[in-house]
């Protein structure tokens, strides 16, 4: 019960409260690139307690994705200083990636479907306390608000993260590590499909 608490904690309820703090102030392309490096975290980690091994290219191939990831952070602050908003999206990361470690210890007892079901509850638990009258909003809250929200909790949660547990059921941490370089051009990519939706939409209006 502690670690599925952990995982909840960690996987839903800070990485998302860190996420959405950050994305107040970084766009969304910037924000998927930042939280890329999760994967990277959680394949160190296993590395480090090994329970995996890294060849050379795979050590050169990081080294280079964080170096990169370093400059996407600081590329757009000419003096340098911290960007507290991407720094917490690089929390959000790390909070991420020690979720997939711990999971994937836990899959060797559980069923993705299982472990997926009590984290997403274990999460919601602690979220609900961050919350203020969440009844009354979600009964004032307009159709667009409420369909976003069924969206989010459907498919980047709940059938994201089943599929992740899945995955991680059967493979190495390092080849499910190597998928995930995908995100940030289709975060992009979906970004700009929706703008020009957006455009359109209200051009025909107007």
């Amino acid at each position: 019960i502690p670690a599925i608490l952990l995982l909840g904690a960690l996987g839903f309820a800070a990485y998302n409260l860190l996420l959405n703090y950050g994305e107040q102030k970084v766009d969304a392309g910037l924000a998927s690139f930042i939280i890329n490096t999760s994967p990277f975290i959680a394949v160190v980690w296993m590395v480090a307690k090994k329970d995996e091994h890294l060849a050379k290219a795979d050590w050169i191939g990081l080294i280079i994705s964080l170096v990169g990831i370093a400059v996407i952070i600081f590329s757009k602050n000419r003096s340098f200083s911290v960007n507290i908003e991407a720094l917490l999206i690089l929390l959000a990361a790390i909070c991420q990636g020690i979720y997939f470690v711990l999971q994937k210890g836990l899959l060797k007892r559980y069923k993705a479907l299982e472990l997926t079901a009590y984290s997403i509850w274990a999460g919601t638990i602690i979220m609900f306390f961050f919350t203020d009258q969440p009844f009354t909003e979600l009964a004032n809250a307009d159709t667009e608000h409420l369909a976003s929200l069924i969206f989010l909790g459907l498919f980047p949660g709940s059938i994201a993260y089943l599929i992740v547990a899945f995955v991680l059921s059967k493979y190495k941490m390092s080849n499910f590590a190597s998928y995930l370089f995908l995100i940030p051009f289709i975060a992009v990519f979906t970004g700009y499909i929706f703008l020009m939706i957006k455009l359109s939409f209200s051009s025909s209006r107007n």
